[in-house]
C-alpha cells in the first residue's frame, strides 16, 4: 500500500513537473529569439523638455543599416513664463544618417518642421505678442548611447532657418502693431536628451 502511495505521488509530481519543464523550455527558446530580434523602431521622450514642462515625444524608424526617419511632436502649454506667453506646437520630420549603425553612435540629420505659436519674442517688449505659424528647415547633430538591450539615450542639437507669419498684438493698448507680418531668422530649433525604447 505504501509503495502504491509512493508511486501515485511520484506520478503526480511528474505530471506537475512536465508542464513546468515545457514552460521553462519555451522561455529559453523565447529568450534566444528575443536576443536575435532586430528592433526597427524606437519610442522616445525628451527628458530635457519634460523637466521644464514641455512635452516632446518622437518615433524613429530604421530605413536601412545607416538611415532612419524620425518624427517629433512638441507641445509647450505655457500661457506665461516670466511675464511672456509661450504656447507652441511643433511637428518635425527628420532623416538621419548614422556612421556606425542605426540607433548607435554619432549621426547627422536634415529636418523640416511646421509650427504654430502664441509667444512674445525676447527681442521685443513683453507687452508685444506674436501669434502665427511658421516653417523651419535645418541640420541636426546627435549621438545615441545604448544603455540596455532595448534602451538608448539620444543626445541632439538642431538649428536652421525659420520663416514665420504672424499677427503682432500690443497688450498695453489692446491694438495690433503688425498685420500678418513675415519674419525669417537663423535659430537653434531643438535640443534634447531623450530616452528611447526599442520596440
Amino acid at each position: 500500500m505504501k509503495n502504491t502511495h509512493r508511486l501515485a505521488i511520484a506520478l503526480l509530481s511528474l505530471l506537475l513537473f512536465i508542464p513546468l519543464l515545457g514552460h521553462a523550455q519555451q522561455d529559453s527558446t523565447h529568450t534566444v529569439t528575443h536576443k536575435s530580434k532586430e528592433y526597427k523602431t524606437t519610442l522616445k521622450w525628451n527628458a530635457l523638455y519634460l523637466a521644464v514642462g514641455v512635452v516632446n515625444m518622437s518615433v524613429e524608424t530604421k530605413i536601412a543599416r545607416h538611415f532612419s526617419f524620425n518624427g517629433d511632436v512638441v507641445f509647450s502649454p505655457w500661457a506665461e513664463i516670466g511675464g511672456r506667453p509661450y504656447l507652441v506646437g511643433q511637428a518635425i520630420a527628420e532623416f538621419r544618417y548614422y556612421i556606425k549603425q542605426t540607433f548607435d553612435g554619432f549621426y547627422a540629420g536634415v529636418y523640416g518642421a511646421f509650427d504654430q505659436y502664441r509667444l512674445s519674442k525676447f527681442d521685443h517688449p513683453a507687452t508685444d505678442i506674436q501669434e502665427g505659424i511658421g516653417m523651419c528647415y535645418g541640420l541636426t547633430l546627435g549621438y545615441q548611447l545604448p544603455i540596455g538591450k532595448r534602451w538608448t539615450m539620444d543626445f541632439y542639437l538642431s538649428g536652421g532657418w525659420h520663416l514665420g507669419w504672424y499677427i503682432g498684438y500690443d497688450t498695453l493698448n489692446g491694438g495690433r502693431y503688425a498685420d500678418w507680418n513675415k519674419s525669417g531668422e537663423w535659430i537653434p530649433y531643438k535640443i534634447g536628451v531623450a530616452f528611447a525604447l526599442k520596440i
